[in-house]
């Protein structure tokens, strides 16, 4: 009710007559192109998905000091609690392996369902420049994994840094995080020679105690240590050709005294890309190289090590071009990926086999009736195998056929609306394979059965959506961007461990467990963004919730969250370079899975500030509290993680020069 009540009155905003010649504010955080989407550049507020990007301003009044701090600011994400290492995010309530990550155009396939399970994002805050989070199923242009959406991270390169006629620069930072006793700092240089430009980066973090929101105040004794480095070189010989590489290590060390734990990992990735834009209406394609290798070594009552490898290929290509009325504007395109993983110690848990997932798929855009209908069809054919290396089970593989549909129409520049059919899938990991146990503790007998004949869990999502856009409602400096989603969605096949054979002493001593396809879900939910800005102050609110219609498991928590409200509101005092803000993050009560999460308040409060001219150009300053009430809460996340973070109070400092 209270999305609708909202969708009714921006449609009355719509066709309310403009306040005389209007611009606008030119920051809104709704207003800008989305390219993972569609694989193309796409008006954001206009295209017929539910997506957010953030980059420049937007990404600095973050403040954030992982990338998951500014993940959890979205509409529709959840991160699960604790330290950097074992945060993971949920887009629409769905696990990590339902999501898809990608770095600069690459994959990041690195996930483990089985034992401890770490973060598949490794990647430094201050190297960001852009990210785009697109929800929903997304397997048609990005393959297998994709029912949850895509998080897309862009890193920067010289060019982003290199100020008009400079040819080298550098710039340095300094922060601290009172929550987890934190201290950090990352230096970059960068320069141009010619056609040639390259960039250097390092930074480092360390970690002391942990102060979570438990009302007991006991702190979690931690001690720990991130470092990234990596260089990024682009060589543009022409305006339609650019090649690029990059090099990057990422180290990151924990231990937890208390509990007598502690995890390790590094993990070196390596990126080629070539893009080519000749300028004909034919060509506009690019291509990207990718391997890396993960270590990781960690000790929670028993030892576990492993390495991960992986390698892959995207290649893609746009066209365009009109047709009778119509103008199209076709992607065509395919992937390859192989990982492998290889245990390190003897580890039930991480079983040593490879996986192989490629696709072909081409998407039409068609936009007829100048511009005003928008229809885009789009289809990807994908297979994927599935072996392990110590398993006397048979090899897995499988193929299908993944269509998305959608129609948006445009009665008015300031109004517009969409429906959308998509189908994705999430093909078995190899530690949900593979995973075998055999184990005799006399009179217990327990085992893992391994399941090579698991199918990957489909989903079948439609969407509805509008969005309102108008400059001059109230004034001519003001601006206001709206739009609301709905989707319901049926998944089939969710994959999840069951016992076979349980403990009934004295008649059976015996326990067999086996992964298997158990469950089926149908879900709906809502999302919905608002912003408005005056001048130099900006508003955003935004609220999303899904709910579980019908499950298949009684007591399964089936991709459930309750509501969540946010809002962010900032003046920006140009003159001084001043910007002062305030956010908030509201959610309601929600029961799952037998437990209950209250409903909390969290507020924050931000002051940045960059010098611009003079002695002061260059310098820059912010203060950024976050659960500003110390508020304390459980956060609600696919996996139950304790309670959320305290107070804190995070403080930065940098220079460019």
């Amino acid at each position: 009710m209270f999305c609708k009540k909202w969708a009714v009155w921006m449609i009355t905003l719509a066709f309310l007559p403009p306040f005389a010649m209007a611009d606008g504010p030119k920051d809104l955080e709704m207003d800008g192109v989305v390219v993972t989407a569609t694989r193309t550049e796409s008006d954001l507020l206009r295209l017929p998905a539910s997506a957010d990007r953030l980059e420049g301003d937007a990404l600095k009044d973050r403040g954030a000091g992982d990338i998951t701090d500014i993940l959890s600011t979205l509409p529709g994400v959840d991160i699960s609690g604790g330290t950097g290492h074992s945060r993971q995010p949920a887009l629409r309530g769905l696990p990590e392996s339902q999501t898809i990550i990608k770095i600069d155009g690459a994959r990041e396939n690195y996930v483990q369902k089985a034992g401890d399970a770490q973060t598949t994002i490794l990647l430094d805050p201050d190297l960001l420049k852009a990210v785009e989070v697109v929800r929903g199923p997304a397997s048609t242009l990005h393959g297998g994994g994709g029912i949850g959406g895509v998080i897309a991270f862009t890193t920067k390169d010289a060019a982003d840094l290199l100020r008009p006629g400079q040819s080298f620069g550098a710039s340095l930072r300094a922060g601290a995080s009172t929550a987890d006793s934190s201290r950090d700092g990352s230096l970059m240089a960068y320069g141009r020679s010619g056609d040639a430009d390259l960039l250097a980066f390092s930074s480092y973090r360390d970690y002391g105690s942990y102060t979570s929101s438990d009302p007991d105040r006991a702190k979690t004794r931690l001690s720990g240590d991130r470092r990234q480095h990596l260089m990024k070189a682009s060589w543009i010989p022409d305006e339609g050709r650019r090649v690029s590489f990059s090099a990057s290590r990422y180290e990151q060390a924990y231990k937890y005294p208390d509990e007598g734990s502690w995890y390790e990992s590094e993990q070196n990735r390596f990126l080629a890309a070539l893009e080519l834009d000749p300028g004909s209406q034919w060509v506009d394609a690019r291509m990207t190289l990718m391997h890396s290798e993960r270590k990781e070594d960690q000790f929670n009552n028993v030892r576990n090590g492993l390495k991960f490898t992986s390698s892959g290929v995207d290649v893609q290509n746009a066209m365009r071009f009109v047709a009778g009325p119509t103008r199209h504007r076709v992607v065509v395109g395919g992937d390859f990926y192989k990982d492998e993983y290889r245990p390190e110690t003897d580890s039930w848990t991480d079983p040593p086999g490879e996986g192989r997932d490629g696709g072909l798929f081409i998407q039409d855009e068609m936009a007829l009736a100048d511009g005003k209908i928008l229809i885009i069809s789009g289809l990807r054919y994908t297979w994927f195998d599935r072996s392990g290396k110590r398993s006397d089970a048979g090899d897995g593989s499988d193929s299908r056929l993944n269509p998305r549909v959608s129609l948006s129409w445009n009665p008015l520049e300031s109004l517009g609306f969409y429906a959308s059919y998509a189908e994705a899938f999430r093909p078995p990991l190899v530690s949900e394979m593979y995973t075998e146990l055999d184990f005799m503790n006399p009179p217990v007998h327990i085992q893992v059965l391994a399941n090579p004949d698991l199918k990957p869990e489909t989903a079948k999502t439609r969407e509805l959506g509008m969005h309102v856009s108008r400059n001059g409602l109230f004034s001519h400096r003001d601006a206001l961007r709206f739009k609301a989603v709905w989707f319901t969605e049926d998944i089939e096949d969710l994959i999840s461990i069951k016992t076979l054979k349980d403990l009934d002493p004295p008649h059976s001593f015996e326990r067999i467990v086996q992964t298997v396809n158990v469950e089926s879900a149908k879900r709906q939910g809502y999302e919905m963004a608002a912003t408005y800005g005056i001048g130099d102050f900006g508003m955003l609110f935004t609220y999303a919730k899904v709910d579980n219609r019908e499950s298949s498991d009684k007591d399964s928590w089936a991709g459930a969250t309750p509501g969540v409200f946010q809002s962010r509101i900032h003046y920006h005092f140009v003159e001084t370079g001043l910007r002062l803000g305030w956010h908030g993050r509201f959610v309601e009560s929600f029961k799952a899975e037998g437990k209950t999460w209250e409903s909390h308040k969290i507020h924050g409060l931000f002051a940045r500030w960059e010098g611009r001219s003079g002695s002061l150009d260059g310098l820059s300053a912010g203060i950024f509290v976050d659960n500003l009430l110390d508020e304390s809460y459980r956060a609600y996340h696919f996996k139950d993680s304790g309670a959320g973070i305290g107070r804190n109070l995070r403080v930065s400092l940098g220079y460019r020069f």
